[in-house]
């Protein structure tokens, strides 16, 4: 599938914080995703009817939904404990203006991921790995359920990256915010050009312009 690479992108996680994959039946459950799924779905997650080996394209990218939530959540808990720690220490410059720093990426980025204060302070520390392991969690969903998406359904293939694409963002890692919104637009592009062809033939005369400009803005994407 052309678009499922550009979705393998760099994230702020060692490889050996992201859960293991789910195994076919026979499988021994890991404690860790076992535990993360509890706090997430609370009772359910002892009697899930559909086992996640049988799960299919819209069941893993719910579960990349739910788990982005907590992504988002806990990002945002570690971006104003650090920010209090910012203030405290007399980092701030004079005139400081909270309110005007949470809509700048850039200091939100550098902020929630400045390793000095998650390793000394503790709280900082448990929102970074609560952080890690939600936000790990969703990629390990979102690309699940992107790699069993049939080639030609763009449409679902914009949505996970749309979704991908607010995960990372939470996270402050701009740059893959920006891979997976381009991806997303070049999934669209494919699912509008592909409907095209449903059109009548008086349609596709008035739009032939619409259809040669669209194909290059296309090319110039990959």
């Amino acid at each position: 599938m052309l678009l499922v690479t550009a979705f393998i992108i760099p994230v702020l996680v060692n490889a050996e914080d992201i859960p293991a994959d789910d195994n076919p039946p026979g499988w021994s459950v890991d404690a860790e995703i076992f535990l993360t799924d509890i706090i997430v779905y609370g009772e359910p997650a002892f009697s899930n009817p559909l086992p996640k080996y049988r799960w299919g394209v819209e069941e893993w990218q719910e579960d990349g939904k739910n788990y982005a939530q907590l992504c988002a959540e806990y990002s945002e808990k570690l971006y104003n404990r650090n920010l209090d720690l910012f203030v405290w220490s007399d980092s701030a410059p004079p005139g400081f203006d909270r309110a005007a720093a949470r809509n700048n990426p850039e200091f939100y980025s550098s902020l929630t991921n400045q390793v000095k204060y998650h390793t000394i302070d503790k709280e900082s520390g448990q929102y970074y790995a609560a952080r890690e392991t939600y936000c790990s969690r969703a990629q390990k969903s979102y690309q699940q359920a992107l790699s069993m998406t049939k080639d030609d359904d763009y449409k679902t293939q914009a949505e996970i990256f749309e979704s991908a694409s607010g995960m990372y963002g939470s996270m402050g890692n701009t740059k893959a915010q920006q891979q997976t919104l381009d991806a997303a637009a070049t999934a669209r592009a494919h699912q509008a050009a592909s409907s095209l062809f449903d059109l009548p033939l008086p349609a596709w005369v008035a739009v032939g312009g619409i259809t040669a400009g669209l194909f290059l803005w296309r090319r110039r994407q990959s």
